[in-house]
């Protein structure tokens, strides 16, 4: 009877290691395709859209919404040139 017993536990160990969650899986990328040449700031970063007020994703509006994501992000550019000014931003010139 104890043989029994012991088994019977064993199996519950094997049981409940096969039943174990699932590590989670890694974050899937997030692609954004810049469709304007124009220098403009993402509307609300870090909402998963690369979106300026006009609804154009901007290479700025790109890079700042990747930078707000958990996860690795591509951007997507055409042939077209595009360039981002280096602007003083009160808040960023104050943590200096």
């Amino acid at each position: 009877m104890y043989r029994k017993l012991s088994l019977g536990l064993a199996g519950l160990g094997l049981v409940a290691l096969g039943c174990a969650p699932a590590p989670p899986a890694p974050p899937k990328p997030t692609e954004f395709t810049v469709n304007t040449t124009a220098d403009t700031a993402d509307f609300k970063a870090g909402d998963g859209l690369c979106a300026d007020a006009t609804l154009k994703c901007s290479l700025r509006a790109a890079v700042t919404e990747a930078n707000a994501q958990n996860r690795p992000t591509t951007i997507h550019l055409g042939r077209a040139t595009h360039s981002l000014n280096l602007r003083a931003d009160r808040r960023t010139a104050r943590r200096r």
